[in-house]
């Protein structure tokens, strides 16, 4: 320990710091100095909804437009040029007009051939274009109809996801269920294609252009009408027009966005879609949870504990949710716990833990050809799994190679892997995991296989290096914690300069620094959740006492009241308003002692009568 300390508190907009000195007998005497200095923080958060954008989001949300804008007007400059040779399009002179004229010609050849199968005149006024889509299934077509109909079709082709994505993903879980809205009505109707759905359509009552549609929809649509027109459509005209119409760019790769692992810093970090990164979480998360009795004591489970336990996170015996969580109730029941005995991390808001999700769907999926499969077989699965963005290559791959049922490969391949990486790499992972299925601790695990991450380097700077200087601070993707560490470089050398360079220095993070935009968006839910549990309270309150501003003491019974479904834990006498706020029948306790637990939240409090207090 030195003799001067400097202090720092590290949030998302500020950095405090203060610089301390201790006397000859250890106990600080003396503030140096002390400030803060406040900083724009590196992302902009909605209070309301917790999502979290950079000051650049803006600029690149347009360019994204951009970009798509233009590549829209190529790939249909290269359509209708592809068209023109072809003989199906008029030249590029006053091409609009032409166009226009052209679909004036249709409409009255149309009419002379066949009037009976026209709509209403008004209607046709604006779905002529779908209109020679419908037709062009049926009737032979001229030369320039069928190339009118096949550049209309190409002027929209469909949603059509880049990547294999989850579907919790809420936005594109809104397009999928407009889209199969879509598909029903087409089967109610007798449609084959959209051209037939939209060709009678009355759009004054109805736009056309505010319907979700899929590219399977415009895929179908385009074989038939080129099968129909075969006589004006060659082998090679029909594949090259339809490797223009439907080519889409794979994503990027986004690998070298990928951090380094904590303790392998030339290893990339592994990706939770590997099924040892996900017993990696679940023997962590069992290692560290603590049983806290009603007696007030607190302890570790027990070897066998352990195990039940685990058979039912990695999906083994039933237990775990559809979405792959365990909550703690079912967790008591499966382990026989006492009713009023807690986990410690209920106190922090949790009422669940995330198991194996991946041995869930695929265990769910392949039973024992999974469980008991080795480890060569699963590897491939896997790779298979993270590598095909096509379902239908993907469950041919599956048919064929991995000879699974029709229905196993349509589920197989319709599955998406968890997202996201963990701190480690796989290598760390594979060093560290057997001795996590033994019972030890992270941290006893790590100090075994990485003595050398508790030792210091002994190497002492008289001041901060500059951010791109240090290779890990360069690799931080997070613009909140690189604009907060910046901050903190200039705040320790700005100190260093004009007071000297401390014996020690203390830091104090703020907990919502390093969370990602999901966690920071559970942090507002849950502070929501709870606004709302005191508002209800309040309004109860006040509806069964006259009261308008009760005390936090009322409320917070009130709540607690709500929690044990108004019935005394301890002795089961029912608890009505007025015994709970009129009288002093029923007391806030702590269910683990305060003393012992120094837990003053909300999850370690109930309600108890007197009579309880008085036994105890």
């Amino acid at each position: 320990m030195g003799d001067v300390i400097l202090g720092l508190d590290i949030g998302t907009a500020s950095v405090g710091w203060a610089m301390l000195e201790k006397n000859e007998r250890g106990n600080f005497h003396s503030i140096i100095a002390s400030g803060v200095r406040i900083f724009e923080p590196g992302c902009e958060i909605d209070v309301r909804t917790g999502k979290s954008s950079t000051k650049a989001a803006d600029r690149r949300a347009k360019r994204q437009i951009r970009r798509m804008l233009n590549r829209r007007r190529r790939r249909m400059a290269r359509f209708r040029h592809c068209l023109q040779r072809l003989g199906l399009l008029p030249g590029e002179e006053d091409f609009g007009r032409k166009i226009y004229e052209n679909d004036l010609i249709a409409r009255d050849r149309i009419v002379k051939l066949n009037p009976t199968i026209l709509p209403q005149s008004a209607i046709l006024d604006h779905t002529m274009p779908y209109f020679l889509r419908a037709m062009a299934l049926d009737y032979p077509l001229l030369p320039h109809e069928l190339g009118r109909a096949l550049y209309h079709l190409a002027q929209r082709r469909g949603f059509k996801s880049g990547r294999k994505s989850d579907a919790g993903d809420k936005e594109e879980g809104k397009v999928k269920e407009a889209i199969h809205a879509l598909d029903a009505e087409m089967k109610a109707k007798g449609a084959r294609t959209l051209g037939e759905l939209f060709a009678d359509c009355d759009t004054s009552k109805r736009r056309i252009r505010e319907q979700y549609t899929s590219r399977a929809m415009y895929e179908t649509e385009f074989d038939l009408i080129c099968k129909r027109q075969a006589a004006l459509l060659p082998e090679e005209a029909v594949k090259e027009l339809r490797r223009i119409l439907f080519f889409q760019r794979p994503l990027k790769s986004v690998r070298k966005l990928i951090g380094l692992c904590e303790l392998e810093p030339a290893e990339k970090r592994c990706a939770w879609s590997r099924p040892e990164a996900q017993a990696f979480r679940v023997w962590q998360t069992l290692n560290n949870l603590v049983l806290a009795l009603p007696d007030g004591s607190a302890r570790r489970l027990s070897d066998a504990e352990r195990k039940l336990f685990a058979e039912v996170c990695f999906a083994r015996s039933e237990g775990l949710d559809r979405d792959g969580t365990l909550k703690f109730s079912t967790i008591r029941k499966l382990l026989s716990l006492p009713k009023m005995s807690k986990f410690t991390i209920e106190s922090e808001g949790e009422k669940s833990i995330r198991g194996d999700v991946i041995s869930l769907r695929l265990g769910g999926i392949l039973g024992d050809r999974y469980f008991k499969a080795d480890a060569a077989f699963l590897d491939m699965l896997f790779q298979d799994l993270r590598s095909f963005r096509s379902e239908a290559g993907l469950k041919k791959r599956l048919l064929e190679d991995y000879h699974l049922s029709e229905s196993e490969a349509a589920k197989l391949s319709e599955y998406v892997l968890p997202e996201g990486y963990c701190n480690l790499s796989l290598a760390a992972i594979r060093k560290l995991l057997p001795e996590l299925e033994k019972g030890t601790s992270y941290a006893t695990a790590v100090k075994l296989f990485y003595p050398e991450k508790f030792e210091s380097s002994g190497k002492a700077l008289n001041e901060l290096p500059s951010y791109h200087a240090l290779r890990e601070l360069a690799q931080i993707p997070n613009p909140g914690v690189r604009r907060a560490l910046t901050q903190v470089r200039a705040v320790v050398n700005a100190v260093i300069r004009k007071y000297g360079r401390p014996d020690l220095i203390r830091v104090e993070l703020a907990r919502d620094l390093k969370n990602s935009a999901r966690e920071r968006k559970k942090l507002i839910d849950q502070n929501n959740e709870r606004r709302k549990s005191r508002e209800e309270a309040r309004r109860m309150i006040e509806d069964a006492t006259g009261v308008e501003n009760p005390s936090q003491t009322d409320i917070l019974k009130v709540q607690l009241a709500i929690e044990c479904n108004w019935l005394c834990p301890y002795t089961g006498e029912s608890i009505g308003m007025d015994s709970l706020l009129r009288s002093s029948q029923f007391d806030i306790e702590h269910i683990i002692p305060y003393s012992r637990s120094m837990d003053d939240s909300f999850g370690n409090k109930t309600l108890c009568h007197w009579r309880a207090n008085r036994s105890v």
